[in-house]
């Protein structure tokens, strides 16, 4: 989450020095302050960031031709451009910070705390000011909808998780059925990788996989270790998304 972390602080920085231009400094230091925000069990006397990042970002922009800069005094100054306003609004509207609703606040807070303000600084960007870019910028803008696309998001991931946890939860009980009825460990293992293929089978079969590992650890890892798999990871990253979700549609409602 490099990317939003520097995006989000390029339009505070320009925001703040709006007519003036910002420092790399200026940058660094919002950089550093939203990450505080958002990552609560840092140090806060710890630098999460360097001046190295912060320029290398900002000659990204440079050469996309979304900022511009000058030399005032032994400074160099910067200032964002219209399109570049335009395009790192886009990238914070378009965030999927699913897998750390951190970030998805983050951008969330940013939308909705920041929305006139960066919209007064596009409409001044020049006069060709579209009702098309109007209307675009009120989407990029629109903090439901942004919740809205997160939260279908999550159902995804959360429809992926519950399928994943129920083949694992299937593939264990086959596996402890056959060994109970006395079947061989490799049969076992067959049954199961026919039946409830794993997600990265297809790059490495589950029969290819297990008999890497020494022939007492296979059975348990078809039993045992499937169980504790579904238990212990999936299920409860499974939770932590539904609880994910249910912050974010409270904000909705």
């Amino acid at each position: 989450m490099t990317d939003l972390i520097l995006n989000i602080s390029t339009l505070g920085a320009h925001s703040n020095f709006k007519g003036q231009g910002f420092k790399q400094k200026d940058l660094r230091f919002l950089a550093e302050l939203f990450t505080n925000w958002v990552d609560v069990f840092l140090s806060p006397e710890i630098p999460s960031w360097h001046n190295t990042q912060a320029l290398r970002h900002l000659e990204k922009l440079n050469k996309k031709g979304w900022a511009h800069s000058q030399v005032t005094g032994k400074q160099k100054r910067y200032t964002l451009t219209r399109i570049g306003l335009l395009e790192i609004v886009h990238s914070i509207s378009d965030n999927n910070g699913y897998a750390d609703i951190r970030y998805t606040l983050l951008s969330y807070y940013f939308i909705r705390a920041y929305k006139k303000r960066i919209m007064s600084l596009i409409e001044a960007e020049g006069s060709g000011f579209s009702k098309a870019v109007q209307m675009e910028i009120l989407h990029l803008f629109d903090e439901k909808q942004f919740l809205l696309n997160q939260i279908n998001e999550l159902d995804q991931q959360i429809k992926r998780l519950e399928i994943r946890v129920d083949e694992t939860n299937k593939a264990f009980n086959l596996a402890l059925k056959l060994n109970n009825s006395g079947e061989k460990v490799d049969d076992i293992i067959n049954s199961i990788s026919k039946l409830h293929p794993y997600e990265l089978e297809n790059q490495k079969p589950m029969g290819e996989l297990l008999k890497e590992i020494d022939p007492e650890q296979r059975l348990w890892e078809a039993t045992e270790g499937n169980r504790h798999r579904a238990d212990i990871l999936w299920q409860t990253q499974l939770n932590v998304l539904k609880d994910h979700r249910k912050h974010l549609k409270s904000f909705i409602s």
